[in-house]
């Protein structure tokens, strides 16, 4: 993947921004809390209006169950307000291996009720390819870092 900035951090993830023009959630496996989950989302939806970027890679791997509160929260509010605010229209999912980690994921994903483009992967390098290549972006063009 390209290099980052960081955005922002909590407990829960890091907001960072990708040189290719996405902006990046990178979880933690820290215990969902309410309030930092709230938190971390109002940081990722100004990230994305700050670096003027309509696309979102986020690498759940690490991350806890989504409650599913917090999936309605996603799906109905956070979701509609970033497509208003920064017109995002593509997000790159890295799932965990574990259904219980990756079925909050797919349960927002068919929830949807708007032109959201997403994808799931199980890799964050693909990921990244995929959103640069939506930005016109080859994937080959994109400096590697290990």
């Amino acid at each position: 993947m390209s290099a980052a900035s960081v955005y922002f951090h909590n407990s829960l993830a890091t907001v960072s921004y990708h040189a290719s023009g996405y902006v990046c959630l990178t979880w933690s496996n820290a215990a969902i809390a309410e309030d930092e989950l709230r938190a971390l989302y109002t940081h990722t939806l100004h990230a994305l209006t700050h670096y003027r970027s309509s696309k979102l890679l986020t690498d759940q791997r690490a991350r806890q169950p989504l409650p599913v509160e917090a999936q309605q929260w996603i799906v109905r509010e956070w979701i509609p307000a970033a497509v208003r605010a920064s017109g995002y229209s593509h997000c790159a999912i890295v799932e965990g291996v574990l259904p219980e980690t990756s079925a909050p994921a797919r349960n927002v994903g068919n929830a949807l009720q708007t032109s959201l483009s997403f994808r799931y992967f199980t890799d964050p390098e693909p990921a990244g390819a995929w959103l640069a290549e939506q930005n016109g972006v080859s994937p080959e063009k994109l400096t590697q870092h290990s």
